[in-house]
This record gives structure tokens, C-alpha cells and sequence, in this order.
């Protein structure tokens, strides 16, 4: 597209692992984002960010996480909290009082069977004040994500890919309530809404040939 690229990325990996991303403006500015991979699951690692070598941000995980049965009146709910893992979120400080106790929230039900293990993400928070200077955002500078899966008998549910997600919603920080009961996954009220689709390369290959 011709001129200088605004921002440049660039990464090192170790047996595929990603072992640091740094990402370099224009202007000169250097960000760094480095793994925290102890006690992280696959859908959610701990990480280290650095602006300029000086940590501004990062998610630390204490333990794994801790499994719990549905609840009598969340059983044959399309989404529920069975797993929680606390986490650590350091930055930004002072932090607002109503950030406390951080968990990753997971659905851990089976969906297609053992041989599929499913881990669903639902919910992670986040502080993040530069936000707030983005129109109709309100707030302490606290937010979280809250994602949403088909149903396993649903529309666009795929055996073989059971943690796509369908949709996901950007809003307030709250903190975790009960282990097993049924997953709030439309909020009220939402900053965003970002929907998901999918397409096997594949498929995308041949519609190219075609």
C-alpha cells in the first residue's frame, strides 16, 4: 500500500510456543507482551505486558481450576458455570474498589462426547481507563467480556469444534457469583456486541476456484 506501516509486529516462538510479541510504532513507541503459562489453561493464558520496558499490565494464575457440579435448577441449561479460576490482574493502579476477586469463568460440560474435552470460557474481567474516553462509556474503568455458545442441539453447533463461540458481549465489570449455576450470557445492557462466524479453509479454497 506504499508509506511506513503504523505499527509493526514481531514475535519469537520455541517449539511453537510463543515466547514473546513485540509490537513497534511509528511513532516509537515499543509494546511487549510475554506468556504467563504456570497454572494457565489452553483457551486462556496468564501474560506479561511491557510499554517502553516498563510493566503496565499483567494476568497471573495462582492455581488451575476448580470444578463444580450444576445446580438442581441449572441442569438443563444450555450454558453453565462449572468451573472457576481466580486470577490476578495487576496495572492501572490505584485499581477501583469494585474491581475485586477476578475469576475466569468455564462450562466444562461434555458436549460430543470424552473425546472432545470441552472448555468453554464465559466470562473474564478486565480494567482497562483509556476506554472511557470512547463515547457512552461510563464507569470506573472496569469492564468484562461475556461470550456465548451454541447449544449442543443448536444452530451452529459443530461436534467437532464444541468451544466455538457464537457471540460475546462487552460490559461492566461484576464480581463471580455461585460455581454451577446457569451462565447470564445476555446482558441488559452491553458497551458492544461482537457475533462470530466460521468457515473451514477448505470450503473458503474451493469457493476461491469457483
Amino acid at each position: 500500500m506504499g508509506g511506513n506501516p503504523e505499527v509493526t509486529y514481531s514475535w519469537t516462538r520455541d517449539s511453537g510456543d510463543l515466547v514473546e510479541l513485540v509490537a513497534e510504532t511509528s511513532a516509537g513507541a515499543t509494546r511487549t507482551l510475554v506468556p504467563e503459562t504456570e497454572h494457565s489453561s489452553s483457551v486462556f493464558p496468564g501474560y506479561r505486558i511491557a510499554e517502553q520496558g516498563s510493566e503496565v499490565e499483567a494476568v497471573t494464575f495462582g492455581a488451575g481450576i476448580n470444578s463444580c457440579s450444576p445446580q438442581e435448577d441449572a441442569v438443563d441449561a444450555s450454558q453453565v458455570v462449572t468451573g472457576v479460576q481466580a486470577y490476578q490482574f495487576s496495572g492501572y493502579e490505584p485499581q477501583p474498589e469494585g474491581f475485586t476477586d477476578p475469576v475466569l469463568e468455564f462450562d466444562r460440560r461434555e458436549f460430543a462426547g470424552p473425546e472432545q474435552p470441552n472448555l468453554r470460557l464465559l466470562r473474564y474481567g478486565f480494567l482497562d481507563p483509556h476506554r472511557l474516553q470512547l463515547p457512552r462509556v461510563t464507569g470506573d474503568g472496569s469492564f468484562e467480556w461475556a461470550m456465548n455458545y451454541p447449544a449442543a442441539d443448536g444452530s451452529g453447533f459443530v461436534a467437532d469444534q464444541p468451544n466455538l463461540i457464537r457471540d460475546a458481549y462487552l460490559k461492566r465489570y461484576s464480581a463471580g457469583s455461585e460455581c454451577g449455576r446457569e451462565f447470564e450470557g445476555v446482558p441488559n445492557s452491553a458497551y458492544a456486541r461482537v457475533e462470530y462466524s466460521y468457515q473451514r479453509l477448505s470450503e473458503y479454497l474451493v469457493e476461491l476456484l469457483n
